[in-house]
């Protein structure tokens, strides 16, 4: 994709050559998202046994999961949008 990019630049198609660009850095951030959704999910997994044993902290718990999950539904949803407003990039 870099290089259709370069290939772009160079023959003076700036403004498509932007709109690859836009792709490829929303592209990363989603990424970079996901990323930290599934080491926010894997600390809570380590954590689970040490929650269990407490039940004031069950509240807690129980709120920080729904959280994790709202955020997860949020990202696939904007992926959503992103895929179905963007070009066939590929």
């Amino acid at each position: 994709m870099r290089k259709e990019i370069a290939q772009f630049l160079q023959t003076g198609q700036e403004a498509i050559s932007r709109i690859w660009v836009e792709h490829v850095i929303r592209e990363q951030s989603i990424w970079a998202a996901y990323e930290i959704l599934e080491l926010f999910c894997e600390f809570i997994l380590t954590r689970v046994p040490i929650l269990e044993t407490q039940t004031a902290t069950l509240e807690f718990t129980e709120s920080v999961v729904s959280q994790n999950v709202s955020s997860a539904g949020m990202l696939n949803k904007s992926n959503q949008i992103v895929a179905e407003s963007s070009l066939d990039w590929d």
